[in-house]
């Protein structure tokens, strides 16, 4: 993925869990788009996770 394909986090905080779920789909992270809408997490809170956090997704 190049740099250019990223958005930038102004954007991603703007983001709905339905946003932030298709981003996830076309990086291909297997059901982590399940995760955030199961959740209903969006771009803010997404971008404010700590390391802990990162356990709610599937490795």
């Amino acid at each position: 993925m190049s740099f250019d394909s990223v958005p930038s986090r102004s954007k991603v905080m703007g983001w709905n869990a339905r946003s932030l779920a298709d981003y996830m789909k076309r990086l291909r992270l297997s059901s982590c788009d399940q995760v955030v809408m199961k959740t209903s997490m969006n771009g803010a809170r997404f971008l404010k996770m700590k390391d802990g956090d990162l356990q709610k997704f599937p490795t």
